[in-house]
């Protein structure tokens, strides 16, 4: 930063050095405490062998359609075949943290057509809460989106049939990697040539030709998600949250040690602030004008739109990444600058650090659950029983524990209800028996139903439960908390596990 003259070589190493220690963690831990994450790489494994193992066939059924939120099932249908699906799968992640750093960098590039160390102040931002989250398939698409923005904006002086032509291929790729990152990349779009429109002293037929190159791109993909894309009663459900959830969005970089975190972004922002006080910030408006756009849109996104969640708590960090891309500084002193990449560094280097230091804390318990599950014999239909708060916090001690019995049991040949297979945003769907029997047994039900304390209808399930388990050979009980579970003679115990308690379930007449 400051005056540091770099050529391409340098970024290029130092992308390579940062995304190296960025995925130390992902590499040295056999499970990661990332939510929703094991869950996914169930599924593709049935969708990687689904026509090898004869099991899956009596409960899953491939669901391949036009289905925006595909990334990581197509990513473990590809590699799947020559990489095991763990490995796989962490090459997933570590492509999507190398895609946030590597957009951002190419994105500022091409937008002030120097190379600059100024970009990597995105690498404080590639470990965030929508990481821990799960929603792995957005962040894949954010940095997909970036580098798609930075094409068009390469593109743009050139033939109209061109960009626009790359502007689809883009888009469709976007939108089928999430929905959330294509809507992302519309408005920044529109934002862009809007900007450029009204500031232009281009003639106006020309600049009507932009914003008209800028939008027909988006018309087959919004034709494909209308006709091709399956829907559902939830099509039409919209609800938001209150206010202050939307401000507290924008904490999305805040991990594991809130008061760490927060000192070294405070630390961060005075740096930034002193620096944009001097007047020694550039920026690039069209592009500012799209950072503006998503900083309105965070306080008017609902939190669920159709069948997804916390689109409310999406928008920050693509936002902040765009930020970045958008400016550079342009007097600021060599001191600065190297005050400013030392903090980033240092704010970089402790993050990982307390990331890996979590994720190593989590590895006994997670092995000790697969020890216990690995009692039960593959093939084997288990109910799983959940506390129903267990997902309230996504900074938890052993966030991924939940999610154990499905990557131990499914890929066996076995079943599970808490499966993602949903018709609307799964290539993998249950058959109709077992999507019944899933819909009658919810985790949280059984939970509250057979452990003790957890309200009136403990250790009295309704009889409809009991018929429906009956339909499993065993059911589990899985928490990071101490719990008891009723003597009831439907569950005859199997195993007591310090996370996890195994019951088969009894015959009744």
């Amino acid at each position: 930063m400051g005056r540091v003259m770099v050529n391409g070589w340098l970024i290029f190493g130092l992308f390579v050095a940062c995304v190296g220690v960025a995925t130390i963690p992902i590499f040295s831990d056999r499970y990661l405490s990332i939510n929703d994450y094991l869950n996914h790489l169930a599924r593709g494994a049935v969708l990687l062998n689904y026509r090898s193992n004869p099991d899956f066939a009596q409960f899953f059924a491939p669901n391949w359609q036009m289905l925006p939120n595909l990334a990581l099932d197509l990513w473990i249908l590809g590699l799947g075949h020559i990489l095991p699906v763990e490995i796989a799968g962490k090459l997933f992640i570590a492509a999507t943290l190398a895609l946030m750093l590597g957009g951002t960098i190419c994105l500022h590039r091409v937008t002030f057509e120097k190379w600059s160390l100024w970009p990597f102040l995105a690498i404080v931002l590639l470990y965030n809460r929508l990481l821990l989250v799960g929603v792995l398939n957005f962040l894949f698409g954010v940095g997909l989106w970036l580098f798609v923005l930075s094409l068009w904006i390469y593109l743009r002086p050139g033939q109209p049939l061109i960009r626009a032509s790359a502007l689809t291929v883009g888009a469709l790729a976007v939108c089928f990697t999430h929905l959330f990152a294509f809507g992302i990349l519309a408005v920044t779009i529109a934002a862009y040539e809007l900007v450029v429109f009204l500031s232009g002293d281009r003639p106006l037929h020309k600049r009507l030709l932009d914003l008209v190159v800028g939008a027909i791109p988006f018309l087959p993909v919004i034709a494909i998600l209308v006709v091709l894309s399956p829907h559902s009663d939830a099509s039409t459900i919209v609800r938001h949250r209150d206010v202050w959830t939307r401000i507290l969005g924008f904490a999305a970089p805040i991990m594991y040690d809130a008061r760490l975190d927060a000192a070294c972004y405070l630390i961060l922002f005075i740096l930034l602030g002193w620096t944009v006080s001097r007047r020694a910030i550039r920026v690039n408006w069209p592009l500012i004008a799209g950072v503006i756009a998503l900083f309105v849109l965070q306080f008017c996104m609902p939190n669920v739109i159709m069948t997804a969640e916390g689109g409310d708590r999406r928008i920050p960090i693509p936002m902040m990444l765009l930020a970045i891309a958008a400016s550079e500084p342009k007097k600021a002193s060599r001191q600065l600058g190297l005050v400013l990449g030392l903090a980033t560094g240092t704010t970089f280097a402790l993050r990982t650090i307390t990331i890996q230091q979590h994720w190593s804390q989590d590895q006994p318990a997670y092995a000790d659950t697969w020890a216990a599950l690995s009692r039960i014999p593959a093939g084997a239909r288990v109910a799983t029983a959940l506390a129903p708060d267990v997902f309230d916090n996504f900074a938890a001690p052993m966030l991924a524990l939940s999610y154990i019995p499905v990557w131990n049991i499914v890929p066996q040949g076995g079943f599970t209800q808490t499966l993602f297979a949903s018709p609307t945003q799964h290539p993998l769907v249950l058959n109709p028996k077992y999507e019944a029997l899933a819909g009658a047994t919810p985790p949280s039900d059984i939970w509250q139903a057979f452990v003790v304390g957890t309200g009136a209808a403990a250790c009295a399930p309704a009889s409809r439960l009991i018929s429906a388990l009956r339909g499993y050979d065993y059911v589990i009980f899985v928490d990071r908390r101490n719990f008891r579970v009723c003597d009831i003679s439907l569950l005859q115990p199997m195993v007591d596990g310090r996370y996890v308690q195994v019951f088969r379930v009894m015959p009744g007449s």
